[in-house]
């Protein structure tokens, strides 16, 4: 998988001695704009660099370098042979150029040390590369979507970015879309690339509210120019997973490159179905339809690759780490479909989803242990620093659980918890966030506080049968939510099945 080539010198470049190495990824291969020299290459690597191509990525290791200003000469070159930015990461961990909280009436930037539960103590570790899996030769490109399939997402996703709050939608119109969004699923990896520069997403949770929000001050994903990688987790406590799914998934068919839509734990059936999902599919289609829409969203989640790989370096799932999993060949070989997400059948898969980092950094907490959730694993700091060493990581990117701050670090920086949901189930008052991950792979972290918002009117759903939502992640303590008698004042909505009740409340 690596291969030696000749220098390219780029015109009137200050270092003549610019020698360079390419070693391609995934046994992708990638073209230069311009003439090879024919000088040899040199050995003695000094410095690795790394950066996107039409078809793929290319990690270029530059030599003979013995100063600063000669190895900025050399990255020149790099910039100007091959048309495109190097990746530069003289850090162990990726940094924060700036924290930007969005209100309604401003938008400012926030200190880290304002943020100090977020952001934990930063420890040092070298850093080992390794090749990334090679690409499945059975995965085939999907047929091309028609003209008017394609019209008929972009008036879903008009439709939902204009009016989602009395968004309607017909049953029919539901599946056509599921129908068209599942083929580009299906021919997805489990382990998808993606090239910066990248909006994550945590947890949405139904909350639509808060995406319109991040959309509106943080960009329109129908204009602009970014990726979108979503962490799972569209479904249940609020009544609004219906148009995110349609937004995301017409959004999908339209730029299917663009937008990533990974799996979360709330996308299984047997857990949608007690945690809200269900019922309102049955609220919004009736109770004839709404099952058939529901178990074709779940067919559909079925086919939800379980994680993205950004920059090369940066790698996105939606719970965490577990025992099985030590390289990223281990995810890249997870075969879908994969309807029962179970530990005695799909451990791996199960674990992914469900896991969560240690309350505490300390490093002589055992590796894995069980957890109160009763699945998935708890790991401590060691597993990440590890798997980051081994895989050429600078940083792992997970949701699974709401944060006061919006997200948590963990593993000194080299992991973090994204939640987007703010005020997670009506009750939490924590921030919702999500992390942009530059061209150049500076992160930029933007944040939305529920306190002193206008309110935004969203009906959450409660059963008695439920799992209560997953306390607030802190340093060492979890807090558990405790509902006012002002915050719960229950609206009974259109008559569902099961017992639940629907309770509207402002966010």
């Amino acid at each position: 998988q690596t291969c030696a080539l000749p220098i390219y010198q780029a015109g009137d470049v200050p270092c003549p001695r610019a020698y360079h190495t390419a070693q391609l990824v995934g046994g992708r291969s990638f073209y230069a704009f311009g003439g090879w020299n024919g000088h040899r290459v040199c050995t003695g690597l000094w410095k690795s660099v790394c950066f996107p191509t039409t078809q793929g990525e290319a990690r270029i290791a530059v030599s003979n370098a013995h100063t600063r200003e000669e190895t900025g000469s050399q990255l020149q070159a790099v910039h100007i042979a091959f048309r495109a930015t190097p990746y530069i990461q003289p850090d162990e961990y990726l940094p924060v150029d700036r924290v930007v909280l969005h209100t309604d009436s401003s938008t400012r930037l926030i200190d880290e040390s304002s943020l100090s539960e977020a952001f934990h103590r930063v420890n040092s570790a070298t850093r080992e590369d390794e090749l990334l899996p090679p690409p499945s030769d059975i995965i085939t490109p999907p047929q091309p979507v028609s003209q008017d399939d394609l019209a008929l997402c972009e008036t879903v996703a008009q439709d939902v970015m204009a009016n989602w709050q009395d968004f309607h939608i017909s049953p029919q119109t539901v599946v056509k879309i599921i129908s068209l969004a599942q083929p580009i699923l299906q021919n997805e990896p489990s382990l998808v690339i993606v090239d910066p520069p990248v909006k994550i997403f945590g947890d949405l949770h139904g909350q639509m509210g808060d995406l319109m929000k991040f959309f509106s001050r943080c960009g329109n994903p129908m204009h602009d120019k970014y990726n979108y990688v979503f962490l799972g987790d569209y479904v249940d406590r609020v009544s609004c997973a219906i148009p995110i799914l349609c937004l995301l998934l017409a959004l999908k068919v339209k730029h299917p490159k663009r937008f990533i839509l990974l799996r979360g734990n709330h996308e299984i059936f047997t857990i949608n179905q007690r945690d809200g999902f269900y019922h309102e599919c049955n609220w919004r289609f009736g109770d004839s339809a709404g099952p058939q829409v529901w178990n074709h969203f779940n067919r559909l989640f079925a086919w939800m690759p379980p994680s993205a790989l950004v920059g090369r370096t940066v790698f996105c799932l939606h719970g965490g780490l577990c025992p099985g999993l030590e390289t990223l060949n281990d995810v890249y070989n997870i075969q879908r479909p994969c309807h029962n997400v179970s530990e005695q059948e799909n451990q791996l898969l199960h674990d992914i989803l469900w896991s969560d980092p240690a309350e505490s950094e300390d490093p002589s907490l055992p590796e894995f242990s069980a957890s109160s959730r009763g699945a998935g694993k708890v790991f401590n700091s060691r597993v990440v620093e590890r798997f980051c060493k081994r895989n050429g990581l600078k940083l792992i990117v997970r949701g699974h659980e709401p944060c006061q701050d919006g997200f948590d670090y963990f593993a000194g920086r080299r992991l973090i918890t994204l939640f987007s949901a703010a005020n997670y189930g009506g009750c939490m008052g924590n921030n919702g966030a999500i992390l942009v991950v530059e061209r150049n792979l500076r992160v930029d972290i933007q944040l939305i506080n529920p306190l002193g918002e206008s309110e935004t009117q969203q009906i959450f759903l409660t059963n008695p049968e439920s799992r209560a939502p997953t306390p607030i992640r802190r340093t060492g303590v979890r807090i558990v939510p405790r509902v006012s008698a002002e915050s719960s004042n229950t609206h009974h909505a259109p008559p569902s099945s099961g017992g639940f009740s629907f309770a509207k409340a402002g966010k």
